[in-house]
Formats: structure tokens, C-alpha cells, sequence
């Protein structure tokens, strides 16, 4: 545990660099930038492949550019990101966070700001506790948890739910390719259905 955010090359097999730090002390030097917590998501920009967010339990996201050694271009704070809880669309950074409500939020990558909170829950009395989220287009989303145990996939223009994964524990992990939801976690299946095209 090196307790740093590394970069390789999967073509090539090879070390590229360091782009970040994960510290629990406060940081000695002006250019070590990073999380001071544990850093539990990764995800690479789809439409820049030199960019980069990280999210983890200090409740702050890091936009990073890697062709510079640990320089963060942006972070902002608020989500606590638990699982595999970040993805990129553009330049909206969708958020999963292990909290109780408000747990499912869109961010500006531009400006850090918040876009909008995305109601996820149906009965006030249970908890979100989000671990992961996927766009699956520009007004969809999926995601999943431990607090109502499932997976939905909402629509965030029209508030509705359009489909969802009951469970009885936790889900780790969602996804989404080629109008295929899945989602999967503490009890070792995974959850498959086809999603009607908007």
C-alpha cells in the first residue's frame, strides 16, 4: 500500500505516473494534492482520455489530468463515495453516496457545483446508502444499495421509477451496455433485464 492514485498504460503493461495522494494526515507540501481518506472509485472521462475523477470516504471528488504528476484540476466536496459510485456523461459527474438521503446527486464537472439531487428513495422511513451508479443516457440512471436493498433505474426528467432489482442484501455494484441493466452484490448473483430504448 503505496498510498498513492497510480497511472499505467494496459496496452504497453507499464507504470505512467503518480497523480495524486491518499493521505490520513493533512498534507505537508502545496503540491501534494488528494484525498485524505481512503479513495474507493476511479473513472476515466469517456470523451477525454487523459481525465480522471476519484472519489472516496473524505467526501470529496478530484478531477485529475494525468500528463501532470499530481496536479488535480478540480475537486469539490460532498458525496461519500463507498463503492464503485462515480460515472462521467458529458461534463456531468453522477454521484452514489453512503448516506441515508439525498444520496444519488448529478454534478457540473466544470464548476464543482450541484445540478440536482435525484430522488431515489420511495419510503421516507428507509435509507439510500448508495454503492454504485451508471448513466445510461442522458436522462436515465441506475443505482444501487445497501439501504432498500435494490437497484433502480430512473428516469431523473420524469422523477419515475422504470424498473428496479429487489434483494435481500446489499447491491455492490450496477451496470449498464447495450440495453442491459445488471446489478449484483452480497448475495453473489447478478440481477439481468432488458431495458426498453426511450
Amino acid at each position: 500500500d503505496n498510498r498513492q492514485i497510480q497511472v499505467y498504460d494496459a496496452l504497453r503493461s507499464e507504470y505512467v505516473r503518480n497523480v495524486g495522494t491518499v493521505s490520513e494526515e493533512e498534507f505537508m507540501e502545496a503540491e501534494e494534492v488528494g484525498h485524505k481518506q481512503r479513495a474507493t472509485c476511479v473513472r476515466f472521462s469517456p470523451d477525454n482520455k487523459y481525465q480522471c475523477v476519484t472519489g472516496g470516504w473524505d467526501r470529496t471528488i478530484f478531477l485529475w489530468d494525468i500528463r501532470v504528476e499530481r496536479a488535480a484540476v478540480r475537486s469539490f466536496v460532498g458525496p461519500k463515495i463507498c463503492g464503485d459510485g462515480i460515472d462521467l456523461l458529458g461534463d456531468k459527474c453522477l454521484t452514489a453516496s453512503f448516506v441515508p438521503y439525498d444520496a444519488l446527486q448529478m454534478w457540473d464537472l466544470g464548476s464543482g457545483q450541484l445540478i440536482e439531487t435525484i430522488k431515489y428513495r420511495d419510503n421516507e422511513n428507509q435509507a439510500e446508502n448508495l454503492y454504485s451508479c451508471r448513466f445510461i443516457d442522458s436522462d436515465r440512471v441506475i443505482a444501487g444499495g445497501s439501504g432498500c436493498r435494490d437497484a433502480k433505474v430512473i428516469n431523473r426528467k420524469t422523477g419515475q421509477v422504470e424498473g428496479s432489482f429487489l434483494d435481500t442484501k446489499p447491491i455492490h455494484s450496477v451496470g449498464y451496455s447495450d440495453g442491459t441493466c445488471a446489478a449484483g452484490g452480497v448475495n453473489c448473483y447478478v440481477h439481468l433485464a432488458n431495458l426498453k430504448k426511450k
